[in-house]
């Protein structure tokens, strides 16, 4: 607005110095009632000094007096809030240039972010810039360096973001260039009926359809349809033929309850029964078919029954090769104790006997360390069975153990007459020596010739030499009676004769009990064998020739039988 002073002074037109005066004063009033910062630049002093030259050239009147004081007012009111409005605006500038800095930092913390979140950094960065858009000024000194700043972090932080979806969209292209291949295998193998195979290999396009990721939008839902479709109908042609084979499971799987119930039986058969029934039971599951969801339930219950059944078998097959190794142990003391004379056959007979009876009650052991164990039976029950029949030569050492007996007792017998103490404690010493099974036969009478040297009783030692005479008589029978053994065979026995009589006893000797001649002989060779022990002693003198004559006899007597 610009005002002619010059013509007002000459005009001496005082209405429009106050129409002057007034507008200025309205202009400043609205500018305040509006609560407008301020008016354009300039433009109060332009006011102020408009109305102060037109108020010098006009005189003064009351009215112009009452509008020059409301202007002067309005212009003291409007400058006292422009100036508050400028500190106020100054602090307001600091306030937005530290809340910048601030965004200027979180633009550089976005830059250290990992590519994979850039996507999330993008937004933030948008919401970043409407943040820093709607602050206000700051102070000029700083404008330029705080903008400079904030458009480098954030240009260089735009240009990966940039390239990341650059590189997303080549990427969404090769997603979409392998999900239009995953659907051209899916549709290919849709029709297909081998329903397991091809499920998994579904399967395995489903999840390779998930782990590639998402194409853009424009593609993804077309290939995902397609896809699906595919999928779909495979499926719902594999439910319908699971719903069609549903009732033919259920029968199976009545058929394999059944199975698994005779399964149970084998527990309560035999050995051989048990081995006939299984192969068949087999075959019978084998050739039921499939039982479905049951099936693998099924046959752990079923295959159990069999696994029970021979895990107890192979138990019991260790528990047999226990026994039957105790049986050789048992067997080998009865050797021993045979061989070295500590116990002859006839004592050891029935435990043998019985061992016998044990291992052939006693089932079957594990293959793969039977061997060893029937060996050794087989060796053991050989050297045993030959006792059966006949004295073997260990029966010599035996009748040489018993001379060696007799000898010390008859010599000490022998001293009784003389009184030899010296011979009498030599005969006490070799006899504590010896140790032998033969010691029984002959305990009584060295008893006794000890009681008679305790006694020193003449009749007492004269009964005892007596007695041994009277042995003597009596062992020489024995002798004669042994000696009739060593008989030539009648004429017209054959040595196949012989042989054959040797053979049935071999054979029936573990049999029915019964015995063949050859080893009813045995027998009795050893029934006077043992009465020749139980004879009681003889004289000294005539002991050497006396076992000489019963060990010939003997040994004729077994060569007879042969």
């Amino acid at each position: 607005m610009c005002i002619d002073v010059g013509k007002m002074t000459k005009d001496k037109n005082t209405g429009k110095i106050s129409e002057l005066v007034t507008n200025a004063s309205a202009e400043i009033k609205l500018c305040l009632e509006g609560n407008e910062t301020k008016l354009p630049e300039g433009r109060i002093e332009q006011l102020r000094e408009s109305v102060s030259r037109a108020a010098a050239a006009v005189p003064e009147s009351e009215s112009l007096t009452s509008l020059l004081a409301e202007f002067d007012a309005l212009y003291k009111a409007y400058m006292s809030r422009f100036h508050y409005l400028h500190q106020s605006r100054g602090a307001a500038e600091w306030d937005n240039y530290a809340r910048k800095q601030e965004l200027c930092r979180e633009v550089e913390e976005l830059g250290k972010c990992a590519d994979r979140e850039l996507p999330r950094v993008a937004r933030d960065l948008k919401l970043i810039r409407l943040r820093w858009n709607n602050l206000g000024s700051v102070p000029a000194e700083k404008g330029d360096n705080i903008w400079k700043t904030f458009c480098e972090r954030c240009g260089k932080l735009q240009e990966r973001i940039t390239g990341y979806y650059h590189e997303l969209e080549e990427n969404r292209k090769s997603i979409a260039v392998e999900k239009n291949k995953i659907c051209e295998t899916a549709e290919q193998i849709q029709s297909s009926t081998d329903w397991e195979n091809t499920a998994q290999v579904f399967k395995g396009l489903q999840k390779r359809w998930r782990e590639i990721g998402f194409t853009a939008p424009e593609h993804e839902t077309p290939l995902y349809l397609r896809f699906r479709a595919a999928c779909d109908t495979f499926f719902n042609a594999r439910k319908e033929y699971y719903q069609q084979t549903k009732s033919a499971r259920e029968s199976v799987t009545s058929i394999k309850s059944q199975l698994c119930e005779e399964a149970k039986t084998i527990f309560t058969l035999s050995y051989s029964e048990a081995h006939q029934l299984i192969p068949d039971l087999w075959r019978r599951w084998k050739t039921a078919g499939s039982a479905g969801k049951n099936d693998r339930e099924l046959y752990e219950r079923f295959r159990g029954y069999f696994d029970t059944y021979y895990d107890e078998l192979r138990r019991q097959r260790s528990r047999n090769l226990e026994i039957k190794t105790k049986l050789c142990d048992d067997l080998q003391v009865l050797k021993e104790a045979a061989r070295s004379g500590k116990r002859h056959f006839r004592d050891i007979k029935a435990d043998y006997l019985k061992i016998r009876k044990q291992w052939d009650t006693t089932g079957a052991m594990p293959r793969a360390e039977e061997a060893p164990v029937l060996e050794t039976y087989a060796a053991l029950t050989a050297e045993l069975d030959t006792l059966m029949f006949k004295p073997k030569p260990a029966d010599k050492a035996r009748l040489k153990r018993s001379f060696e007996l007799e000898r010390i007792i008859s010599a000490a017998l022998d001293s009784l007459d003389s009184r030899r103490l010296d011979t009498w404690e030599k005969c006490r010493s070799e006899w504590e020596a010896m140790d032998s099974v033969e010691k029984k036969y002959f305990r009584d009478s060295f008893k006794d010739i000890s009681a008679a040297f305790d006694n020193a009783s003449d009749d007492y030692r004269k009964q005892l030499l007596d007695a041994s005479s009277d042995n003597l008589e009596k062992r020489r029978k024995i002798c004669a009676e042994l000696e009739q053994f060593g008989i030539e065979p009648e004429p017209g026995a054959t040595d196949q004769d012989l042989a054959e009589e040797l053979t049935l006893a071999i054979a029936s000797n573990f049999g029915d009990g019964s015995k063949s001649g050859n080893s009813e002989k045995a027998e009795k060779i050893d029934e006077l064998v043992e009465r020749w022990l139980e004879g009681g002693i003889v004289p000294l003198k005539d002991l050497p020739q006396l076992y000489e004559r019963f060990e010939r006899a003997v040994a004729v007597a077994i060569d007879s039988g042969e």
